[in-house]
């Protein structure tokens, strides 16, 4: 996995954030396949091969890098820009 050098976990008593691992892939599988929650999200794949896949694809970009390169923040200028005209 590509670090991140400016992300540091979260951690509390009761929480831990930190980015998805390969391992993570049942669990996230668990919570996208019950369809009270799948109802409301996009997403293609809800199998863990197909979750290993995606954490694997995202190590490779840093956080807020799109699958086609591009950035949020480059998004967001140029909504901006587009908004403002």
């Amino acid at each position: 996995m590509r670090p991140d050098l400016n992300f540091r976990p979260i951690v509390t008593d009761r929480l831990s954030l930190r980015r998805s691992r390969a391992d993570d892939a049942e669990i996230i599988s668990a919570y996208r396949s019950d369809p009270d929650v799948h109802r409301y999200q996009g997403w293609d794949r809800t199998d863990p091969d197909g979750i290993r896949e995606e954490i694997e694809r995202m190590s490779e970009r840093a956080p807020g890098d799109q699958p086609d390169g591009s950035s949020s923040r480059s998004r967001n200028a140029s909504r901006e820009h587009w908004s403002a005209t």
